[in-house]
């Protein structure tokens, strides 16, 4: 499983992905992206940055609450156990 997050001055983006069989291309499985609201474009970047993986933890726990995978959180590292 590849996770990149992605914060620029007024948009955070998301990609999971995993590789193929073969292990030698990646394949993106999941993207979203969101617009900074007018509030959230002034913050610094280190609070954008935490505004982003609060809003991906948010949004990719409730993919893994409804699968069979076990998602362990971990002081800043996301470990995803299949």
């Amino acid at each position: 499983m590849i996770l990149y997050l992605t914060v620029t001055e007024a948009v955070m983006r998301y990609v999971q992905g995993q590789y193929d069989e073969s292990r030698n291309k990646e394949r993106a499985i999941y993207y979203i992206s969101k617009k900074f609201t007018e509030c959230e474009f002034i913050y610094t970047v280190i609070e954008k940055l935490y505004c982003a993986l609060v809003w991906i933890i948010k949004k990719i726990m409730k993919l893994y609450v409804a699968s069979d995978h076990v998602v362990d959180f971990k002081c800043g590292s996301l470990e995803v156990y299949l």
